[in-house]
């Protein structure tokens, strides 16, 4: 196996026992090299924003899990949303998981629900 499928494999099974989803709230734990744990340095052209960012107790939003690196909106301070490799990211608050409601046999998330509902009475 090649570094870069090592680091997709590694990045998976820590978003699969730490329960990270979009909208977790993180922090970077350290500064990070390009190629790192074969990390593929995507962004790399803005490594001094995201040093800086890595260099503050910040907490940023996760925005996107991709195969190859988790994307981090860091506000607007720090230019936006970045690629960091997972092995640098600590979670520090995790989303709620959404109420389930069941209706006829089937499970919806009552956000679902709730904008269902709104869509039924507008077109009345």
């Amino acid at each position: 196996m090649d570094l870069k499928k090592a680091y997709e494999v590694t990045q998976a099974e820590w978003v699969k026992i730490y329960n990270v989803e979009v909208g977790d709230k993180v922090r970077c734990k350290r500064h990070f090299a390009q190629n790192e744990l074969g990390f593929d340095g995507i962004g790399s052209q803005h490594l001094s924003d995201k040093k800086n960012f890595c260099a503050t107790t910040s907490i940023g939003e996760i925005s996107k899990i991709y195969d190859s690196c988790i994307s981090v909106d860091c506000g607007r301070n720090f230019g936006g949303n970045w690629h960091f490799p997972w092995f640098v990211l600590k979670v520090v608050e995790q989303v709620p998981p959404e109420k389930m409601i069941e209706v006829a046999g089937k499970k919806y998330s009552e956000s679902t629900l709730v904008e269902a509902m709104k869509q039924y009475v507008r077109e009345e």
